[in-house]
């Protein structure tokens, strides 16, 4: 049976933006990130504190700034996924995340 798996995801419905969902804090590291580069694109996120060597060097590889019209673009939907749709929220970083409030509709949403 075919799904849609959202893992650690932003799920905004039609009209919504990634900013729209960041933390004041979040949002302003965000943009100034982009003031003080190049002006058009936003830094990967600092990596965790606790991270190991071995995964510093691998995560090295594929981390770039992103456009930050990613951020701000809102999405333009219509209707809904044609199949069920399941949201894995990872716990380890809970209380550093923005995702929780997508695990929180999703268990109240049906579908």
């Amino acid at each position: 049976m075919a799904k849609l798996i959202y893992l650690d995801a932003f799920v905004p419905t039609n009209g919504e933006a990634l900013l729209d969902f960041l933390a004041p804090e979040e949002r302003r590291r965000l943009l100034e990130s982009v003031a003080a580069g190049d002006g058009w694109r936003v830094a990967p996120n600092p990596i965790p504190p606790d991270t190991s060597a071995e995964d510093l060097e691998w995560i090295a590889k594929f981390r770039m700034p992103q456009s930050v019209r990613c951020f701000e673009q809102p999405v333009r939907l219509q209707g809904e996924p044609a199949v069920p749709q399941v949201y894995i929220h990872c716990t380890r970083y809970v209380d550093k995340g923005p995702f929780g409030q997508f695990a929180i509709r999703a268990r109240r949403e049906a579908g």
